[in-house]
């Protein structure tokens, strides 16, 4: 199955976390898996890559970030539509962007991108 890859850049604090917190909530709970176009292997799953400049800051925001979407919606994260990943990304910096680049498209490529940061 394949899954839609959204980014969303400065996501350790403020609006970036607010959004990748409602991206997670909102798919998880089925609202665009069950809107989505039928499928017989079912909805297709959201990895979220959350990323920030500074990775210690980033990996925290992340950890908060499940636990108050678990404290929310139990099985929110384990329903195997939503996965919430740390990257870091400093925009600024060429070599960040083109190893980000190098993830995406590892990845098969973006469906959303959040330019959050900056």
């Amino acid at each position: 199955m394949t899954q839609k890859l959204a980014l969303v850049t400065g996501s350790n604090k403020g609006i970036g976390n607010a959004i990748c917190k409602a991206l997670a909530l909102r798919y998880s709970g089925s609202h665009f898996a069950r809107s989505s176009p039928a499928s017989s292997q079912g909805p297709t799953p959201l990895l979220i890559l959350c990323t920030a400049r500074n990775p210690a800051l980033g990996t925290a925001a992340v950890e908060k970030l499940r636990e108050e979407i678990e404290a929310k919606d139990a099985s929110a994260l384990k329903n195997g539509l939503t996965e919430l990943r740390f990257e870091q990304l400093d925009i600024n910096d060429e070599q960040s962007r083109l190893r980000m680049k190098g993830v995406v498209e590892k990845l098969g490529g973006l469906d959303l991108l959040v330019n959050n940061a900056g």
